[in-house]
């Protein structure tokens, strides 16, 4: 059995750490592995309370990720922006952000119906504001035989 490769969880910890010279030290065939997106993506995450998850959230999305593909040809930069965003409160238990599935209801696949190039998440948000008089108003208003 092939041996566990722990770059990853290495690389999270010194961004956790804010440890700026870990980059220098990483082998030829490491710094080939970093990913500025992918650390990116996995700092952002936070398997803590709902305050810290944000605090994370917020200070990577001010401090690198507008920037983070700005620099895509220095990734020394990129791993400094990085550390630069850790609120450095020592290691956390990160994770991969999980994507929240939708349940299309039959209120939003109707509106999905009436407003063909409206995406999933926009009738959600939509079904929240209207009414069923509203979209009866729609089927009507569009010609539909629908009520």
């Amino acid at each position: 059995m092939a041996e566990r490769d722990n770059f990853l969880w290495d690389l999270l910890a010194a961004i956790d750490r804010r440890d700026r010279g870990y980059y220098d030290q990483l082998s030829a065939e490491d710094r080939k592995k970093f990913s500025a997106y992918m650390a990116l993506r996995w700092m952002s995450y936070v398997d803590a309370g709902p305050d810290v998850q944000s605090g994370y959230v917020q200070l990577y999305n001010h401090y690198a990720n507008k920037n983070i593909f700005l620099l895509s040809r220095h990734p020394k930069l990129q791993w400094y922006m990085l550390i630069a965003a850790s609120p450095g409160l020592g290691r956390q238990r990160h994770s991969w952000p999980r994507v929240k599935k939708s349940r299309e209801t039959r209120r939003t696949k109707t509106l999905r119906e009436l407003f063909p190039g409206m995406k999933t998440a926009d009738a959600e948000v939509l079904d929240q504001l209207i009414t069923d008089a509203d979209i009866k108003q729609y089927n009507r208003d569009l010609g539909h035989d629908k009520t």
